[in-house]
């Protein structure tokens, strides 16, 4: 009887702490002493008095080519910086990687307690805020473009960009009527808003995404699937990437910018950088003072950049070879591990949100900042570990820790 309270009363305190997590990484990306408060202060002491009173062994599961791509990534990233003794380099990659640890809390509380509720609870607390931020916002910012929250439109619309795929689970899985007009309301204001941040990056991500997942899915599974299903998922699925293109048209329409301002000169500038230094790059703390310095492009204008909206020529620029192989990696480990699990897992919605959400921020990364910026990296891991930990059959009476292979 008092272990049955003491589970109970864990799985209460383990909701809390995954709303926290939730809210917190999405909405307070303001108050890095929050988030460390969160992680340092609550969830490794639960962790520990947790296991300290139960003795239960821990569960943790997960696809060991999504470990090892993430962990060869970061650790190419940080060498990259130890070869060039760029010690600011190496710090801003271990800062990088650090947005890569919610995704490890939220498989271990997922695995772990039933923090489903806490999970749903986080995710529409956090859209309704974003949301009706940028709303009442929306004045204030230079118009169309809404900001939310964030400083940048951009940031606004590629958080849309990651959340209103779980958000659609939402509608999909619930069974209470009222709560499921919730999730639905929240989905179409979400996308509204996607559209009025004018992140072209964000929305042509997002359609992307949805295509490429669907016909990944369909090539999984298409010994499964009936032609005529087939046919009209795929036909539904390029209305979908049409409605996107036909949205970032729009929005270029009224966009000062609407070639891109100069992203070609950026591009060219970065490839200069690496032709002078190829094997480790000149550094990912250096890269403004790179281009704005010695590979200042004839005819620049504008300020403040920091990269060169290119996720493949900032790293290929900043870390050499050693980091555009990294994310090449990374990129290509993920999604073998995203399609074993999916393999496997035929009616997991939260797998293919993941799978929705790899697709997008990797094609977004052709245009704009992606895992650089600490505010949307942390809610991409986030929620990339929600999917994770929803693949599979984990008993939440504990189990060994364990590394999923592709079989």
């Amino acid at each position: 009887m008092e272990k049955t309270i003491t589970m109970k009363t864990n799985d209460v305190i383990a909701q809390v702490i995954t709303f926290l997590i939730l809210t917190v990484g999405i909405l307070c990306f303001q108050f890095s002493s929050l988030w460390g408060i969160l992680v340092w202060g609550i969830f490794i002491p639960f962790i520990v008095v947790n296991w300290y009173i139960t003795r239960r062994k821990p569960v943790f599961q997960i696809n060991k080519s999504i470990l090892y791509g993430l962990v060869f990534f970061y650790i190419l990233l940080l060498l990259s910086g130890v070869i060039n003794k760029d010690w600011i380099s190496v710090r801003k990659g271990f800062h990088y990687f650090l947005c890569a640890v919610p995704m490890f809390m939220m498989i271990y509380m997922k695995q772990n307690f039933h923090v489903d509720k806490a999970i749903q609870g986080g995710i529409l607390f956090s859209s309704f805020v974003l949301c009706v931020v940028g709303v009442f916002r929306w004045d204030q910012s230079t118009p169309p473009n809404m900001l939310s929250i964030y400083p940048q439109h951009n940031s606004f619309g590629m958080a849309l960009e990651l959340i209103i795929p779980f958000l659609c689970v939402g509608v999909f899985k619930t069974r209470n009527t009222i709560i499921k007009r919730l999730w639905g309301a929240l989905f179409v204001t979400s996308i509204v808003c996607i559209y009025l941040s004018g992140s072209r990056g964000a929305i042509l991500g997002l359609g992307t995404g949805i295509f490429l997942s669907v016909i990944t899915y369909i090539w999984i599974h298409r010994k499964k699937i009936l032609l005529k299903v087939q046919l009209v998922s795929i036909a539904a699925c390029i209305m979908v990437l049409f409605v996107s293109v036909y949205a970032v048209l729009g929005v270029t329409s009224y966009r000062n910018n609407a070639g891109g301002g100069e992203r070609v000169m950026m591009l060219e500038a970065s490839y200069d950088m690496w032709k002078d230094h190829k094997l480790v790059g000149i550094g990912m703390a250096h890269w403004p003072e790179n281009y704005y310095g010695p590979y200042r492009p004839v005819g620049q204008r504008e300020i403040g950049l920091t990269m060169p909206h290119n996720m493949f020529m900032y790293y290929l620029s900043t870390t050499g070879v050693m980091g555009i192989i990294g994310y090449i990696c990374y990129l290509s480990l993920t999604l073998v591990g995203l399609i074993a699990m999916m393999k496997r897992d035929d009616h997991n919605y939260e797998l293919t949100a993941g799978m929705v959400i790899f697709y997008a921020l990797a094609i977004h990364g052709l245009f704009d900042g992606t895992l650089i910026e600490a505010r949307i990296a942390k809610v991409y891991f986030m929620l990339l570990g929600l999917a994770i930990a929803s693949c599979g059959k984990c008993k939440i009476n504990g189990c060994k820790i364990r590394i999923i292979g592709e079989k």
